[in-house]
């Protein structure tokens, strides 16, 4: 009785399986999709539709170079995704090359507040800035240094840099920012109050018979003539002994320590 009605087999995947067409004189259908689940990544028709991991997705990570589309799962493996996947050390380009969400920060702008108004370009003067703001008291002290970032410093007629910046250089951007040029009486490197040279102003301010600036704002002594700079002088201030700070006076230049 019953006998020799076969059997059936039906499904894909994980679901395939047979089923005897009769049992204790029931009909048996075959069900293709006995045995589906939700669709893992394992290599296996999990569930039993004729595609293996389809579905799975992918995912977004990583900020600036390092943001990438991956794949969930791969050759049936899961693949989570790394979010530093490319990133490099850091370097002035800016880029977020490392991946922090933050560009450049390895290369201060110079400024105390973070910025800088003049010699932008930090691949081109990576050791000077114009910094603007306002400050009490002689040039080399705490109040006019606060301007800058940390290690960084006014700069002064020591510092190299300064000897290689030219005229043109020097009044490429707006405003008058002081340099510690101290080149009065004929030095770069010396104050005039350490020196004790005639006509010393008697007062708060770094005196300097020609107070050096950067800044096309600053009083303009000409291109042929000398200074700290590589070649002309920029002035700041108003008068012949350069006892007052020119009105226009935007900050300070700062120089990496």
């Amino acid at each position: 009785m019953d006998e020799e009605l076969g059997s059936t087999t039906c499904g894909l995947g994980a679901c395939t399986h047979t089923v005897d067409n009769c049992v204790a004189g029931v009909e048996q259908k075959c069900d293709p999709l006995e045995g589906a689940a939700q669709e893992g990544c394992d290599s296996v028709d999990n569930d039993c539709d004729g595609s293996v991991d389809e579905g799975l997705g992918s995912t977004t990570c990583g900020l600036g170079p390092c943001e990438h589309v991956q794949t969930n799962c791969v050759a049936g493996v899961p693949v989570a995704c790394d979010p530093l996947l490319g990133a490099v050390p850091e370097s002035f380009n800016g880029l977020d090359d490392d991946c922090d969400g933050l560009v450049d920060e390895d290369f201060p702008m110079g400024c105390a507040d973070g910025t800088r108004e003049g010699f932008a370009n930090v691949l081109a003067f990576p050791s000077i800035a114009a910094c603007a703001g306002t400050f009490a008291g002689w040039i080399d002290e705490a109040s006019a240094k606060s301007l800058c970032a940390v290690g960084w410093h006014v700069c002064n007629g020591a510092d190299a840099v300064v000897h290689t910046i030219a005229y043109e250089q020097a009044k490429s951007f707006g405003g008058c920012f002081a340099i510690d040029a101290a080149h009065d009486c004929n030095s770069c490197f010396k104050h005039c109050r350490d020196l004790g040279c005639m006509n010393c102003c008697v007062s708060n301010y770094e005196w300097d018979a020609d107070m050096g600036g950067m800044g096309s704002g600053c009083a303009d002594s000409g291109a042929g003539q000398q200074s700290c700079l590589a070649s002309g002088r920029l002035d700041a201030s108003t008068n012949t002994f350069g006892c007052k700070w020119n009105s226009s006076l935007a900050g300070v230049v700062c120089c990496k320590d």
